[in-house]
């Protein structure tokens, strides 16, 4: 039966060794940052606000991290030194140095005007004017959604639904609840006819969830994968897993288009953590739900099918290979637990025929 502790990719790259060697680039990077810039106060001021932020603790500075914030302002700091080279001109250092200042003091006091801590989890949640922004930074033609609605931090109904989900995972799913207290510092709610949750990559430390009221479930699942999207792209900041290109050119089962290796690899990864969940869920007693036949039975095939186009087209590295591996693993789970779900729907059926072919194509 599944295993009710293991966490794919948890044994060859285990989290706190993630954020340690993270928080050892990090610290590099903000030292180095005064050299990027040309104007004398401005960099002696940014210099003195560096030296603050990487004398913190340790434990702060992997809030530092994680903190959604502070991985955007990166990512637009790289992209401003990259134009600032092709084109020879200054940084733009009073602006880099303003939304600094503002991480800083969002890390001292985490006490901004748009978000509110929720009793009962880890979790800081954020106004939706945020997760608005970001929605609409999607393609358009993914998301581009007139249903959209806002979500209060303070919604009363939404925190209660929160903290009902984040119990259920943490009491069926120990292992990936602690790497879920770890990494996800903000939840972003909001409701769409249209838009499920997302993640993304340059906010790391914040999920966005859709909202389905009364319905705990269905939060504690779409904690669940966001949570998954948020681990892998971490890994993916400390290292490279693969070396193929972004070209749409692998039919996604999840998305009905063609996506890049990328994004299959995430699907992947996402999916196969959602049907585990569920199946936990049953080996805790917990009454089998039509989401959960379907998470099961459905993301089975599909997991196995696009391991098996991992398998065949990916250019790994030897970090990649190691990822590899422990999806496959949890893979095999994955087959043992649609095994225990159709015997206990059932009794006398066996799916030992296609569970071995299943088990030659990610073996």
């Amino acid at each position: 039966m599944i295993g009710q502790n293991a966490v794919a990719l948890s044994r060859h790259f285990p989290i706190s060794r993630e954020l340690r060697l993270l928080d050892k680039l990090l610290c590099r990077q903000w030292c180095e940052l005064p050299l990027a810039l040309k104007k004398g106060p401005i960099r002696q001021k940014l210099s003195r606000l560096v030296a603050k932020l990487v004398g913190l603790p340790f434990s702060v500075r992997v809030a530092a991290l994680v903190h959604p914030a502070a991985t955007d302002w990166h990512y637009s700091f790289i992209a401003e030194a990259k134009r600032t080279l092709l084109e020879e001109r200054d940084v733009k250092a009073e602006a880099m140095l303003r939304g600094l200042e503002a991480i800083w003091s969002s890390l001292t006091s985490d006490q901004s005007s748009d978000s509110c801590f929720a009793i009962g989890t880890p979790f800081r949640i954020k106004s939706t004017g945020w997760a608005q922004r970001c929605l609409l930074e999607q393609p358009r033609d993914l998301t581009y959604d007139k249903t959209f609605q806002a979500v209060s931090q303070n919604d009363s109904e939404f925190i209660h639904d929160l903290v009902r989900a984040s119990n259920l995972i943490e009491v069926t799913w120990p292992a990936a609840w602690e790497e879920i207290r770890r990494t996800v510092r903000y939840v972003v709610p909001f409701r769409s006819q249209g838009r499920d949750s997302f993640t993304r990559g340059r906010t790391l430390g914040a999920v966005y969830l859709s909202w389905r009221r009364g319905d705990p479930l269905w939060l504690a699942e779409m904690l669940v994968h966001e949570a998954r999207h948020n681990r892998l792209n971490l890994l993916q900041r400390r290292t490279r897993l693969y070396r193929n290109d972004d070209e749409l050119r692998y039919w996604s089962p999840w998305r009905q288009t063609n996506r890049p290796f990328m994004g299959i690899l995430h699907g992947v990864y996402a999916f196969t953590g959602v049907a585990r969940f569920h199946g936990l869920l049953i080996v805790k007693g917990h009454p089998i739900t039509p989401l959960g036949i379907r998470r099961i039975m459905e993301e089975s095939d599909r997991v196995v099918s696009m391991l098996r186009l991992l398998n065949r087209h990916g250019q790994w590295t030897t970090s990649g290979q190691k990822a590899l591996e422990e999806l496959r693993e949890e893979a095999v789970e994955l087959l043992d637990c649609r095994d225990h779900l159709i015997q206990h729907i059932c009794p006398g059926y066996t799916s030992r025929s296609s569970r071995e072919a299943a088990l030659a194509a990610v073996t």
